[in-house]
């Protein structure tokens, strides 16, 4: 092999690493940031130089697919919050407060704060975790907790255990047209009717 051929054989080796070392970086990229690092974002994707990320709701995992490949929103998986738990600093009165006025309201009975616990212990304010959505608190609930429906039109209340602490979640479906949630210690009366 003479010298030239031996400076073009090194010079692919290094082009050929170099593609390695990109296409990785954006695979762990797109993996812990939600998107490759080398991207253009348009709409709700991420386009990468090897993959595309799609963000279909706030509520979504991540899609990464390969380059150019067709995706639709309607398959993305939603978070499931099994590793949730909703936590209560418990108050010594027992006065209801509204806690998040809107279309939907969330009232408090015998609670002074409230907190969702994700998987690694960290408390997050209830108000922040839905950032302004209810329908979240919806799914976290439904897919946290056992709950029993009521014939009223759907309202479901929720036990919700930690520690020695146990609260009671309504969540209101009832046919006179109350959608509010209330959240109050086990011993709280159904507040739905």
């Amino acid at each position: 092999m003479n010298k030239k051929a031996k400076y073009i054989m090194i010079d692919l080796l290094k082009i050929l690493v170099v593609i390695v070392f990109i296409y990785t970086v954006e695979v762990v990229c797109s993996i812990a940031i939600g998107r490759p690092i080398f991207a253009i974002k348009e709409d709700n994707v991420y386009k990468g130089l090897f993959f595309d990320v799609y963000n279909c709701s706030e509520y979504a995992v991540p899609q990464i697919v390969p380059k150019n490949r067709m995706f639709a929103c309607s398959e993305v998986k939603v978070k499931d919050y099994k590793n949730y738990m909703l936590v209560a600093d418990v108050s010594n009165s027992c006065d209801e407060t509204l806690y998040l006025d809107g279309d939907r309201k969330i009232y408090l009975y015998c609670i002074d704060k409230i907190f969702v616990m994700d998987q690694y212990s960290v408390l997050t304010d209830l108000n922040t975790f839905i950032n302004k959505d209810i329908e979240k608190l919806d799914l976290f609930l439904e897919n946290r907790y056992e709950g029993e429906m009521y014939d009223d039109g759907g309202s479901i209340s929720y036990v919700v255990e930690f520690g020695d602490t146990k609260l009671r979640v309504d969540r209101c479906n009832s046919l006179n047209g109350n959608k509010n949630i209330y959240i109050g210690t086990e011993d709280m009366k159904f507040m739905c009717s």
